[in-house]
């Protein structure tokens, strides 16, 4: 991994919410935050990690996708939030997920 790690960060829906300063929803939405951690900065390893975020995505039960902006950009991504990380290529985001396919066996 590079200095820069282009990453999508998936985090649970109530750890999304109190992020963001958002009320509880009926039904729980997936959240993944896009942007750049710097590795050299390993200080709060241990509580999270520090994550420049580009932008916060929510997906709705139904398909709708709503995206926030985070200012300032800078912060800690506390571990007990996260769900999964992924590593982005130079020129991503596309379509950031998990795509789910059946292997032959």
């Amino acid at each position: 991994m590079s200095k820069q790690d282009r990453l999508a960060v998936w985090l649970t829906d109530p750890w999304a919410r109190l992020f963001l300063g958002l009320s509880p929803a009926p039904q729980p939405s997936r959240w993944v935050l896009v942007g750049e951690r710097n590795t050299s900065t390993s200080e709060m390893e241990p509580v999270g990690f520090w994550f420049a975020v580009d932008f916060a995505e929510e997906r709705r039960p139904g398909g709708e996708r709503v995206r926030y902006r985070v200012t300032p950009p800078r912060c800690v991504l506390n571990w007990s939030g996260i769900i999964t990380i992924q590593e982005l290529q130079k020129g991503e985001p596309g379509e950031i997920g998990i795509q789910v396919k059946e292997v032959a066996s």
